[in-house]
């Protein structure tokens, strides 16, 4: 996972509004298919995890946006995760 961060050269905004994107997608199916098994519990539950996620991604991608900008996102190729800025 390391080498893959830093191979990409994004910023953890970015990477973050990746992650919650997937998430909701992911999470949200599942929330479906179960509502549609007759668990009405996990659709209703569902809703809220998507909104959360979705919500994560777009601050992220406010903070992204900005930061781009700015300018803050030169020159990450090669740095952890624990350089990048946000």
């Amino acid at each position: 996972m390391h080498i893959l961060i830093r191979k990409l050269g994004k910023p953890r905004s970015f990477l973050v509004f990746a992650a919650a994107c997937l998430a909701g997608l992911l999470l949200g199916s599942l929330c479906v298919l179960l509502y549609f098994a007759g668990l009405e519990a996990a659709g209703r539950a569902g809703v809220w995890v998507v909104v959360a996620c979705w919500a994560t991604a777009a601050f992220s991608c406010l903070s992204y946006f900005f930061g781009q900008l700015s300018g803050r996102y030169r020159n990450l190729q090669g740095k952890g995760w624990s350089e990048l800025p946000w």
